[in-house]
């Protein structure tokens, strides 16, 4: 039952994903973040009292209550609001792999050092592919047309100082070459360093990965962190109580959180009242598939078979997000991304056996 409920999570979650993704430009991610979770707090307190969780809450201690409570903040408030701000850097296919595939990793690392579960040659392998996969996604998953959008607006400022005036071209732009002569007129010749390796990576980086996709990399990584962290203490929490009741102390705890941060933001749409019904509406069923019925099953599934396999099995949430995305947000599916997908997932197939 733990591993169809971690696969079930990994769907509906892809389902809210994508519909949260198609408000990102209507809505600032703090408040698409906290409007999810008030419908998924109202979600928890409908079906408490007709599944019999109260009986539960009402045989937790403070230590228990406090610590679900940090697992939700730091799972929900943070990690998922980290998470959808990376959604409006690099979009869904790309951020989705990504991150899930850190969300494992991390996971069965934390496992290991605070859970005390084994590591296996196959754990080892399994992550190798983990991290293959996600280095094909982050370098060459988004595209050549995206990347050149990236990087329009430096090449045009480049190419008009040319016209305008050769000698200030000189210094800026990529048409520069290390270790080149150039001669300016009525001056002396200049030679530029030779590179060292390090600085040859850090530029080729640089060239595939523009200041707002490494941006939206430092906002998964910590998101993932948050992620696995979470959930690790959750799981070390949460044993012998329903799971209906685990999520009525996180999911609540988290909203409260992030609504008292979005109100005391001005720039946030729920400040300044001014969401839209379309974007509402869409976010409460996000709200409900994703915070709600995701995070019982995800819970579920924790209880079950443990932290590092349900990190695992829900990482398989990109094949259903990749076709969701195309339909819905017309994000194209190139080559190197379904390549790095399926590198990704054989690594947490391989991580779940």
């Amino acid at each position: 039952m733990g591993q169809a409920a971690a696969v079930a999570a990994a769907a509906v979650w892809a389902i809210s994903v994508v519909l949260t993704a198609s408000q990102s430009s209507k809505l600032d991610f703090l408040s698409l973040s906290t409007l999810r979770l008030v419908t998924a707090t109202i979600f928890f307190l409908v079906i408490l009292l007709p599944l019999g969780a109260d009986a539960d809450i009402g045989r937790m201690s403070f230590n228990d209550i406090w610590q679900l409570v940090g697992t939700g903040v730091l799972n929900l408030a943070i990690g998922d609001t980290l998470y959808i701000g990376a959604i409006v850097l690099l979009g869904v296919n790309f951020a989705y792999t990504v991150s899930l595939g850190l969300f494992a990793l991390f996971s069965f690392v934390l496992s290991v050092i605070f859970l005390d579960e084994t590591v296996a040659l196959q754990t080892i392998l399994g992550s190798l592919l983990v991290l293959g996969g996600i280095y094909v996604v982050a370098l060459y998953g988004r595209g050549a047309d995206q990347e050149s959008t990236a990087t329009d607006s430096t090449t045009d400022s480049t190419a008009v100082a040319a016209v305008g005036d050769p000698a200030s071209a000189l210094p800026t732009g990529p048409p520069l070459v290390q270790g080149a002569v150039i001669v300016v007129a009525d001056g002396p010749a200049t030679t530029l360093p030779e590179p060292d390796l390090a600085t040859a990576l850090t530029d080729s980086l640089r060239e595939r990965i523009p200041g707002g996709v490494f941006g939206g990399l430092v906002l998964l990584v910590l998101a993932a962190l948050c992620w696995a962290a979470g959930t690790v203490w959750m799981r070390d929490v949460a044993d012998g109580f329903d799971a209906t009741a685990v999520g009525v102390m996180r999911i609540p705890s988290a909203m409260i959180t992030l609504a008292a941060i979005a109100l005391l933001t001005p720039s946030s749409a729920l400040r300044r009242r001014s969401v839209p019904l379309s974007s509402g509406w869409a976010l409460a069923i996000a709200g409900v598939t994703g915070a709600g019925i995701g995070s019982l099953l995800f819970i579920v599934a924790v209880q079950e078979i443990g932290a590092g396999e349900t990190a695992v099995l829900s990482s398989l949430s990109p094949l259903f997000a990749l076709p969701l995305a195309a339909v819905v947000l017309g994000e194209r599916i190139t080559p190197w991304l379904l390549v790095g997908v399926s590198i990704a997932l054989a690594g947490i197939i391989l991580l779940s056996v």
